[in-house]
């Protein structure tokens, strides 16, 4: 008789912390796409995940390479920040995959972030802490060959999926976004602001002079991500992109706090 969902879970959980080697599971909670639980390995603390049969109300069919895409992209993502600013995610990642059973361990980083109970200056100062370490891993290079989303075979490993020029790329999204918003301003008037059209200009010339070799960039920049230990920000559960770091949202927002002079930022500004 075929096994229910609940006990493949369960089976391959039991196998899944034999192979790490880990004791004292302590659940955690579930994410969309895995459980966790606090374990203890060799004196450590440390979390391990399983990823679920089911997500979003559908099965989850086993996918070798996109497994192995996600973990590695989050292994590299975890060196890259720790060498920015170390202490920054956790300082050990392993994998294991395998249509048996699949899971990843990882350093304990701390206690989720308490929206609710925050004050505006814990706020402010996790939000300057999350600001430096994007910054500094925004400098970190890596030899990942191309751009884009991250991909894996067992022939070239992690590589990205595009195989274009960082140049060429920023050009055009430059572009997008000046088309973006003078569509956003023919369709809505009070949109349109000479203040805005001027910064708009000023931040696409800075960014295609300024991005010169992608980065690994988080897509997923979500509180649940954030974690606090002794008021130092750990930042977990990563979804990697190789491109450049200096997103424009980020930019037009720095852009509106630093001094501008006929229309241009200087460099001592930046």
């Amino acid at each position: 008789m075929a096994m229910t969902i609940q006990q493949r879970t369960q089976e391959k959980r039991i196998k899944a912390f034999r192979h790490a080697g880990v004791t004292e599971p302590i659940f955690l909670g579930e994410g969309a796409w895995h459980d966790a639980w606090k374990v203890s390995k060799d004196g450590h603390e440390l979390v391990l995940r399983i990823p679920k049969e089911v997500a979003y109300g559908k099965p989850v069919v086993f996918d070798y390479d996109a497994l192995m895409a996600e973990y590695a992209a989050t292994k590299l993502y975890y060196q890259s920040v720790n060498r920015a600013v170390q202490g920054a995610a956790p300082n050990f990642f392993e994998f294991y995959v395998s249509a048996e059973f699949t899971y990843t361990l990882e350093s304990f980083g701390g206690a989720p972030l308490s929206l609710h109970t925050m004050t505006k200056e814990q706020a402010s100062q996790v939000g300057a802490q999350v600001g430096e370490i994007y910054r500094k891993t925004d400098q970190v290079r890596h030899d990942v060959e191309g751009l884009g989303y991250l991909m894996w075979t067992d022939e070239k490993k992690l590589h990205g999926s595009l195989n274009r020029d960082i140049h060429t790329l920023i050009r055009e999204e430059s572009t997008e976004h000046l088309a973006d918003y003078k569509t956003l301003s023919a369709a809505y008037p009070e949109f349109k602001d000479d203040v805005v059209e001027q910064m708009l200009n000023a931040a696409t010339a800075l960014r295609n002079d300024q991005i010169s070799v992608p980065s690994l960039v988080n897509q997923d920049a979500s509180p649940e991500n954030i974690l606090l230990q002794e008021n130092r920000v750990c930042l977990i559960d990563p979804y990697p992109i190789a491109r450049h770091g200096w997103q424009f949202h980020e930019l037009i927002r720095d852009l509106f706090c630093r001094p501008v002079t006929n229309g241009t930022l200087s460099e001592a500004s930046i």
